[in-house]
């Protein structure tokens, strides 16, 4: 019985998996098509200038960081809750995180960048996935 159960997960994980690549994929072309974009997306000019449809600012450091309230909130219920509180569109403000850092956890927030995980950035992934609650 346990050996079916494992069977039909390990198959739903396997289906989810592919479903989820290319929905990834589809959105990937999309997104690329409608901002005019075919070559590699500097991610740290992405985000680091402002951009049409950007409609919040998180300051890291002192430095502003461009973004869209849809995308973090869709992504992370800590983001949601924090724009929701936020009625005067003033910036998110994060001393206490790194710019790469941040900036990484964005590329796979957003799904016009192909990100991978390595050893350089899967402790700080792993640390603000857990902070902001996506994945």
């Amino acid at each position: 019985m346990m050996d079916i159960i494992s069977v039909n997960k390990k198959s739903n994980n396997e289906k989810l998996k592919r479903v989820h690549s290319m929905t990834t994929q589809n959105i990937s072309k999309y997104a690329r098509k409608l901002i005019n974009i075919e070559d590699k997306i500097n991610v740290h000019d992405y985000f680091l200038h402002e951009r049409p449809f950007t409609n919040v600012k998180i300051i890291i450091n002192q430095q502003t960081v461009w973004c869209d309230k849809a995308s973090l909130s869709a992504a992370s219920p800590i983001f949601r809750e924090q724009l929701l509180k936020n009625h005067k569109d003033e910036p998110l403000i994060f001393n206490d995180i790194d710019l790469n850092d941040f900036i990484a956890m964005l590329e796979f927030i957003y799904p016009i960048f192909n990100p991978e995980i390595n050893e350089k950035n899967i402790s700080c992934l792993v640390e603000l996935s857990y902070r902001f609650q996506y994945g």
